[in-house]
């Protein structure tokens, strides 16, 4: 677990890199990183689950489809299989 501050230095430098409208690709790749850092609250987790998934109406794509982009899941300690439990 990262202290509060440094939870909150993550989030709002991945959210920078947004989108003026996020994908949800952009969207996962900040909850991914946040959560294998344990920088969220479940609060925060849910808020952006919901925002990735409007994200995916809007552009009609899947998690499927999304997940299969996000090349950084390999990148971490893991792999893949630590997403996919």
């Amino acid at each position: 677990m990262i202290t509060p501050e440094a939870a909150r230095i993550l989030i709002a430098q991945s959210i920078e890199l947004w989108d003026d409208e996020p994908t949800s690709l952009q969207i996962l790749k900040t909850l991914d990183n946040i959560v294998f850092a344990g920088a969220a609250s479940e609060f925060v987790v849910n808020a952006l689950d919901i925002a990735m998934r409007q994200a995916m109406d809007r552009e009609g794509s899947t998690y499927e489809q999304i997940i299969s982009q996000a090349e950084w899941r390999h990148s971490y300690q893991g792999g893949s299989e630590y997403y996919n439990q």
